[in-house]
């Protein structure tokens, strides 16, 4: 079972972005970090898969301390950054068997449950597939990462694993904006909830609003999100598994927060007590964006500030909440 590790190591507007993966199985570990123009990319394997491989692949190695590694970079491309999975996962990836969530079918329904409630929106990888960028899943399969013999195949398709990392970097760089994105992006600007996303991409920022990126570390040390106690409902969009153990953070966190999953189909971390509402993205959060700016009124407490920054947000006719 692969275990996928995903971080955002830079975001700098003025000085030049940088994106950085990693995926780990069996031990060996692929690691790509750079921009769109030059990566540099790794593959590591410990000795007892590197003397499985044939004799021309094992050349294309050279030996680091009890593991081997290939590597190619640019000039001037530092060495990958090796993440800990300490400091990827939050919390232990919440799954959920043989639960059955609330659908609900109208989007006043739904409104009207998140009306008066301290809400916390999470966004997935599905929100900005309308804007060209890959799915994690179809990610893996461009690099083969799901084939038997992936390590021999990857070491002798170096080349076009590069070329196929280049590629997703740029679309996480350069890709616009969607509908959704923008919906969001409003509803942050009112003061109706905080924003926080696992996502390479910069959708968010090119849309107006600055989200809370998801640092296991930073969170542990109460540097962001650190009132998840407070949230009543959290929003995943486009969120098709706790990959970060963030839902499983705020359920611990919160034992009575409930989940509403905005996404096509069930995902794994909805309980009994959660809600689902499926349906396209690009439809659905600009409509309940609409209902929840008209419900607004003083009666709506506005989200507890989850992010570090001192920036204040406040519904219009409500209260801000420090």
């Amino acid at each position: 079972m692969w275990l996928i590790k995903l971080q955002l190591l830079l975001f700098l507007p003025l000085l030049g972005e940088q994106v950085a993966m990693s995926w780990v199985r069996d031990g060996a570990t692929l690691l790509f970090e750079g921009d769109a123009t030059e990566l540099s990319f790794e593959l590591l394997i410990p000795n007892r898969l590197y003397h499985n491989l044939c004799e021309d692949v094992k050349e294309r190695f050279d030996q680091e301390g009890e593991y081997w590694l290939l590597r190619r970079g640019g000039e001037g491309i530092r060495r990958c950054k090796r993440f800990g999975q300490e400091g990827y996962h939050l919390n232990e990836p919440r799954v959920v068997f043989d639960a059955e969530p609330k659908v609900l079918e109208e989007i006043d329904h739904l409104a009207q449950e998140l009306k008066s409630k301290r809400i916390l929106v999470y966004t997935g990888a599905g929100i900005s597939k309308a804007a060209g960028v890959w799915l994690m899943d179809e990610l893996e399969e461009s690099l083969g990462l799901g084939r038997e013999n992936w390590i021999e195949e990857s070491s002798c398709e170096i080349e076009k694993l590069i070329l196929r990392c280049k590629e997703f970097t740029r679309l996480c760089l350069e890709s616009e904006p969607t509908v959704a994105h923008h919906a969001l992006a409003k509803g942050v600007k009112e003061g109706l909830f905080e924003l926080a996303t696992e996502n390479l991409d910069l959708l968010h920022e090119k849309s107006g609003v600055d989200p809370v990126r998801i640092d296991a570390a930073r969170i542990r040390q109460g540097a962001d999100l650190n009132r998840l106690a407070e949230v009543d409902y959290l929003i995943s969009v486009g969120l098709s598994r706790d990959d970060k153990g963030l839902i499983s953070w705020y359920k611990t966190q919160n034992p009575n927060g409930k989940i509403v999953a905005l996404n096509l189909t069930k995902p794994s971390y909805l309980g009994s007590e959660d809600l689902l509402f499926k349906g396209d993205l690009q439809r659905v959060v600009p409509a309940l964006m609409e209902r929840l700016t008209f419900f607004c009124s003083s009666s709506l407490p506005a989200s507890p500030h989850l992010h570090h920054s001192n920036s204040e947000k406040a519904c219009e006719g409500s209260q801000s909440s420090n």
